[in-house]
């Protein structure tokens, strides 16, 4: 290791334990959210068909709280390594064309995430002005969970990619597999890899 990539290890291992925080907070949220809509959705049945009534502001608050479960489920789960990878073309390519492939892949989820976020965020003003029709609150509410998803998931493809880069040169000795089991950010490591 050189002297440049040592004197980055401690900053790289910094952001990683941080996106792990942050991917434990986005799968609190997104399981306590699903099992709000859950609780809600039996609440409201039995209220319905048990008892004839409803509760008013159901739909559209469990529409918002599915909306939180789906974005930072789904930003926990890049965190996590889990997400379906399609490894039977990638496998048979040399090792070190996997780690130039797995860092264009990673620029360009990244790049797809910037653009969601920026189009959530240029969308902001607008939705500001506008409310829902039950609650009254600002439609922008609806496109928070997105925004901050896709920044979250953003830095995390960036983080990646700059340690896959970091990989590239011993492409032999950490064949893919091994880097993405390294990259599982939400699994406790000591060190940096």
């Amino acid at each position: 290791m050189t002297a440049d990539a040592a004197a980055r290890a401690p900053a790289f291992a910094a952001l990683r334990r941080g996106l792990a925080v942050l991917g434990r907070v986005e799968l609190l949220l997104a399981v306590a959210a699903f099992a709000f809509v859950a609780g809600l959705t039996i609440w409201q049945v039995v209220l319905r068909y048990g008892f004839g009534g409803a509760i008013w502001w159901a739909q559209e608050v469990a529409q918002l709280a599915m909306l939180v479960s789906y974005f930072f489920g789904i930003a926990y789960v890049y965190k996590a390594n889990q997400e379906i990878v399609i490894h039977f073309v990638v496998q048979r390519l040399a090792p070190a064309r996997q780690h130039a492939l797995y860092i264009v892949i990673q620029l360009l989820v990244a790049a797809f995430c910037a653009m969601a976020a920026l189009q959530g965020l240029l969308l902001a003003p607008s939705q500001l002005n506008f409310k829902t029709y039950i609650l009254n609150i600002p439609k922008f509410y609806s496109t928070l969970p997105l925004i901050l998803a896709s920044i979250s998931m953003t830095v995390t493809a960036f983080t990646f990619a700059a340690i896959a880069w970091r990989r590239r040169d011993e492409a032999d000795a950490w064949p893919i597999e091994r880097l993405e089991a390294e990259l599982t950010l939400l699994r406790e490591t000591h060190g940096d890899p």
